[in-house]
């Protein structure tokens, strides 16, 4: 470093970038005094610097960028608000406080465990792609830890730091050799846990089962992972249940309390799942349901109607649900999604004239090839006049959409119609005068007919703002 930019008592941000043949932090024939004032320091690509380690008494936020042979050197009585280390050699610290902590790239870094870092205080934590880390040993008052790319990673241990009242509120992992989780029976975990690329990890019970305080549990691409919890039960205070891509997943739990306060639940791309928790019916708080592409779910559960408080109702690619709870829908469904030939057939048989406030209607997949049927020449199916948004998805046998499917929807905004190559045009000028956007994709027949000032459906469409054809 210049001598002269080290003599700058009153320096608060200092930034040094691509000094390649920089070695010395401050050379020892220089003599200055410490930056009393600095509160910012970046260091980055200077490849050639080897060691790191100052007085700054005021230094809040510390980043070391690519210096792929320095030694970071921290004294002991340094309070930081954040600390980065990315691409460095190897990092020394003594009672360290920092309210953020980052390490990213550290490739000769093996161990964060027992004294290195049982005395640091810190709120977040952050590792990333440090190759060599094997063992991680951390108090449980952390709020934030996440843990991505450190592939020889086999042990995270959390103890309770017995000075303090874990504040912990979030745990993330993400590595691929992570295979159980050990954890103090006195130690408070976090309020949110999330677990991803985690190829070895079978089972999370340990964690789950003591979390008590658990909120938000987010486990994804996990492919051995066979259950939640020894106990078959997950925290009352759950409010987010999130799974994804877990293929040998066979439950979730038996059964879940009446008192959980479980908001939303959200399963994608869990093949062995077979059934859902019982109890979710009774859920008083649950706003959404969102499950996709699970072959082995048998039935959704009865009695979805008592279901107050749902919102949001989204079934998708799960071709072993035959049926739907007799009793239908709830009725305070705002947004109701469904794919699948069995499940569009009996939507129209339900009905959902019933759905008073349901603003977002999308079905796929359906085999039918015309609706809504009429009897009597009466529509057999009424939709709830409060829509806004209407989808019709791949029905590749559909040749006939009535206009009296449109009547009486004053609020509708937005149709699209995709993947129904069969589809002709409509014979009357069905769409309401409310409608601000028409898209119609992969429909060759329909498209040929909307063709400006030469198709049949022209006059049908011109009205509306918004066309999108392609």
């Amino acid at each position: 470093m210049p001598a002269e930019i080290a003599k700058l008592k009153s320096l608060q941000e200092l930034c040094l970038e691509d000094m390649h043949k920089w070695q010395d932090w401050i050379p020892c024939r220089v003599e200055c005094e410490k930056f009393p004032c600095l509160r910012e320091l970046s260091i980055s690509n200077c490849p050639k610097l080897e060691k790191f380690s100052y007085h700054l008494p005021s230094l809040e936020k510390l980043s070391i960028y690519k210096c792929k042979h320095l030694v970071v050197s921290i004294l002991s009585d340094l309070e930081l608000q954040e600390l980065k280390m990315v691409g460095c050699k190897e990092v020394e610290h003594g009672s360290l406080k920092v309210e953020k902590l980052i390490i990213k790239n550290c490739k000769e870094l093996t161990s964060l465990c027992e004294d290195e870092l049982m005395s640091l205080v810190t709120l977040e934590i952050e590792i990333k792609s440090c190759q060599s880390l094997v063992n991680i040993k951390l108090k449980s008052t952390l709020r934030t830890l996440t843990i991505k790319g450190c592939n020889a990673l086999e042990s995270l241990q959390f103890v309770m730091d017995e000075r303090a009242v874990s504040s912990t509120s979030s745990l993330l992992m993400n590595e691929e050799n992570l295979s159980y989780y050990i954890g103090n029976n006195n130690a408070s975990l976090p309020e949110h846990l999330e677990i991803s690329d985690c190829p070895s990890l079978k089972c999370v019970s340990t964690i789950v089962d003591l979390a008590v305080m658990l909120k938000r549990l987010d486990i994804e691409k996990c492919p051995k992972l066979t259950s939640l919890s020894s106990r078959d039960t997950l925290p009352t205070t759950l409010k987010v249940l999130r799974l994804v891509n877990c293929p040998k997943l066979e439950s979730i739990v038996d059964k879940l309390n009446k008192d959980t306060l479980l908001e939303h639940l959200l399963i994608i791309c869990c093949e062995k799942l077979r059934c859902l928790p019982r109890g979710l019916h009774k859920l008083c708080h649950l706003e959404e349901i969102d499950i996709e592409d699970c072959e082995k779910l048998e039935a959704l559960p009865n009695n979805m109607h008592n279901l107050n408080f749902l919102q949001d109702l989204l079934i998708c690619d799960c071709p072993s649900i035959v049926f739907f709870p007799k009793e239908g829908f709830p009725t305070n469904l705002r947004e109701l999604r469904l794919s699948g030939a069995n499940l569009c057939k009996q939507v129209f048989e339900l009905g959902l004239h019933r759905l008073t406030s349901l603003t977002f209607l999308s079905i796929e997949d359906g085999i039918m090839d015309s609706f809504p049927k009429e009897e009597d020449g009466k529509t057999m199916l009424m939709l709830p006049t409060s829509l806004t948004t209407l989808e019709f998805r791949n029905f590749p046998n559909l040749l006939f959409l009535s206009w009296k499917f449109f009547q009486n929807l004053s609020a509708l905004e937005q149709i699209s119609i995709s993947q129904c190559p069969k589809l002709e045009p409509l014979s009357k000028k069905c769409f309401p005068p409310s409608l601000q956007q028409l898209e119609i994709y992969d429909c060759p027949v329909l498209k040929q007919n909307c063709e400006k000032d030469k198709g049949i459906m022209w006059s049908k469409i011109v009205h509306i703002p918004s066309v999108i054809i392609y």
